[in-house]
């Protein structure tokens, strides 16, 4: 299948990310659901302007097939507190902030009442949820079936999203 661009799944992933999409919402956007999991990615992590600087946040994860594990696969850890972890960091960072209100019962809502626990499902949902707030169409995301790759797509940015390497290149 032809993709116009190629992403990897993130957890509230940064604004070049949407600028990649919001650039492409007109084709189609292929979300990889066929790769295997990788560390040290914004796949279950992302980062917030705190009070004192940027924050790190990240959901634990549990990988039953080890480093081999399909992404669609890994599971939410149910060890820890990360909920209340996000809950506590958004609410120092953003609380006093005029929007708070209006948007923290919304995204509680995403990680709180998880239909299944993976990291692909919190991701997506998390993603259709930001996507109409940034003006930018959903119906653009189209999970990918089968692994494409790496030299046969020219807009492929599933691995040039990763927390060290700083800001993605222009699209």
């Amino acid at each position: 299948m032809h993709y116009d661009l190629l992403l990897s799944t993130a957890l509230a992933p940064p604004i070049s990310y949407f600028t990649l999409l919001y650039h492409h919402q007109s084709g189609r956007v292929g979300l990889e659901a066929a790769e295997h999991y990788i560390k040290q990615s914004y796949r279950n992590r992302c980062y917030i302007l705190g009070p004192n600087g940027v924050q790190p946040l990240s959901i634990p994860v549990e990988l039953p097939q080890g480093t081999k594990t399909p992404i669609t696969e890994v599971r939410l850890s149910t060890h820890g507190q990360w909920r209340s972890v996000w809950h506590q960091t958004l609410a120092t960072a953003y609380g006093a902030s005029p929007y708070y209100e209006y948007y923290i019962d919304e995204l509680e809502a995403l990680w709180s009442a998880l239909e299944d626990d993976s990291l692909w499902g919190l991701n997506l949902r998390l993603l259709q949820h930001l996507c109409p707030l940034l003006e930018i169409d959903p119906a653009c995301l189209c999970p990918t079936e089968d692994f494409t790759p790496l030299e046969c797509h020219e807009a492929d940015y599933r691995y040039s999203l990763r927390p060290k390497q700083g800001a993605l290149p222009p699209a």
